[in-house]
């Protein structure tokens, strides 16, 4: 038989549909359905059915609003402390120190990205530090994800002079066969009319 899981008074049922309604954050504005949902009377299982989502994560979510108020129900996905490291990983000095570091070749001559740089942060504060906190890091300072242009082939012009003529009868066996078609002669990167 399912359960209504109980909801503590920190809301009236109107006041949850008002938060629902106007929050603007997409994950905060579902935690705030589910808790409206409920105070209507619903089963945590008849939510699952309307929004989607796992009676669990629905039971978890009512057990951070009964905890702490309306606080609880905010999207935690976009505090550090979620991730399981502090919000501040360096010190103003260690952060101009990265500065430095990054201004200058890699010690081992490694590229700097989010791996290098969440090895390098890792050693100052003695953490295991996730390569997209390293990326974060980068971000933070001005870095963007640069790969070089591609390289121009050189070619051969007397290979390129055989290779129109070798076409030039082909070129004109298609156009009798196919005399409305238009021939266009592609090759690896590029496109020429023959």
């Amino acid at each position: 038989m399912p359960r209504h899981l109980h909801l503590e008074p920190h809301l009236t049922p109107h006041d949850l549909e008002t938060r629902y309604r106007t929050c603007r954050d997409e994950v905060e504005r579902s935690h705030w359905h589910f808790l409206w949902l409920l105070a209507r009377g619903m089963t945590a299982t008849a939510v699952a059915r309307v929004t989607g989502y796992s009676a669990y994560w629905i039971g978890q979510i009512v057990r951070r609003y009964n905890r702490d108020g309306p606080a609880g129900v905010r999207d935690r996905r976009h505090t550090a402390q979620a991730h399981g490291h502090p919000h501040v990983l360096l010190t103003d000095g260690e952060h101009a120190d990265l500065r430095a570091a990054l201004a200058a070749a890699h010690p081992h001559g490694d590229r700097w990205c989010g791996r290098t740089v969440a090895m390098w942060i890792g050693e100052r504060v003695r953490l295991t530090v996730r390569r997209q906190t390293g990326w974060c890091y980068l971000r933070r300072l001005g870095a963007r994800w640069r790969t070089p242009p591609p390289r121009h082939v050189h070619t051969d012009p007397a290979a390129q002079a055989e290779l129109k003529v070798r076409l030039r009868p082909l070129r004109r066996q298609v156009a009798t066969a196919f005399p409305r078609a238009r021939i266009e002669r592609w090759a690896w990167g590029t496109a020429t009319s023959i």
